[in-house]
Order: structure tokens, then sequence, then C-alpha cells
């Protein structure tokens, strides 16, 4: 996901939004398919820091939510910043605690914890794979 989709990790409060007359009305998001150089490191670091589910044992994914996420393994990964995808943002309880696991885990800090605007906390971080 490292050059996919930089990921945003946030503490946000349950904000909600509406389309108005949209043509298509999206009832959920399912999946999104990222790349990467270690299927398995990726998996293994999203069940343990980011509350990623795997689907079943040696899948390639993991569900954060009801989205799946379905790791492709490739030989050139491109960073995601300024791509199609920059980032994925995920919201959780302890921010802290979730930062110091994910840069344990060879996850690159981009920018530290951070108020936004008095509304919520955020870090960006750029994982290795």
């Amino acid at each position: 996901m490292k050059r996919i989709a930089s990921l945003v990790v946030c503490l946000a409060s349950a904000a909600f939004m509406t389309v108005g007359d949209a043509a298509v009305r999206v009832v959920a998001y399912h999946n999104v398919h990222i790349a990467v150089s270690n299927v398995e490191a990726a998996v293994d670091s999203y069940a343990a820091y980011l509350g990623g589910v795997r689907s079943f044992p040696g899948a390639p994914d993991v569900f954060v939510g009801q989205v799946k996420i379905v790791f492709v393994e490739t030989a050139e990964v491109r960073m995601s910043n300024g791509s199609v995808i920059d980032h994925i943002g995920l919201t959780h309880a302890d921010l802290d605690a979730t930062m110091r696991g994910l840069e344990a885990a060879g996850a690159t800090i981009v920018s530290p914890i951070h108020d936004v605007s008095g509304s919520f906390r955020r870090a960006i971080i750029e994982d290795p794979w």
C-alpha cells in the first residue's frame, strides 16, 4: 500500500453527508485492491495494527469494517501521492497506540499526530510494502 495508497489514520467524530439528487446512489463501498511488494506482510500488518480481519486463512485480504482490502503482489510498486487514489483514511479509538504499533512494524511517519481544525486528530503514515 505504500505506493498505491498512503494511509491516513485519524480519530474523527462521525459525520453524515447527503449526496442530494445523485443519479446513482452508492449503498456501500465493497472493496479496494492495493498493489504491494509483500502480500503476507501487508495482511499481517493490517490485521495486527489497523483492525483488519482476514476473510479466511491464507486469503490475500482483510476486512476493515465492511470494506474488503485485497492485496495484489507486484514487482513494481509505485507511490500513491498525487495518483488517482492518494490515500485511505481509517478511524481508530486510540490513535496514539495505533501509531506506536505502526511505527514499530516499519511504517514511516509522514506527518505525526496533529489536530485538524479542532475537529479531529490525524497522522499520515507510509507502510513498508
